[in-house]
């Protein structure tokens, strides 16, 4: 897929997402949308989130692999990481707390 296609429609109703983008932005989309992420690990991604709580990273294709197949059998597990991933991203990533984040480093 290309980085200009609107994604949104894939991630809306995907059971799970294998991340490879470096782009923080791609992570956030993915989160909106309520879907689970598996995520590679990008020093510019990870370390927004802690593993196992918002999202899940992997390094390498065994890795993946391992964590793809627990997760998929997994489905509560699997939606906890999602909903959590969501809740973070609508209160953290909002354009509310953002306004704020900027009034304080501007007052300071």
């Amino acid at each position: 897929m290309s980085p200009e296609e609107d994604v949104a429609d894939y991630y809306n109703g995907a059971k799970m997402v294998i991340n490879c983008s470096p782009l923080k932005q791609r992570m956030l989309d993915v989160s909106a949308c309520g879907t689970f992420q598996l995520i590679q690990e990008h020093p510019d991604v990870v370390p927004h989130a802690e593993a196992g709580e918002f999202l899940v990273s992997f390094r390498e294709v065994d890795d993946l692999l391992e964590r793809f197949n627990h997760y998929w059998l997994n489905i509560d597990h699997r939606r906890l990481v999602a909903s959590r991933a969501l809740a973070d991203n609508k209160y953290n990533h909002s354009f509310l707390q953002k306004g704020m984040e900027l009034l304080d480093i501007a007052l300071n």
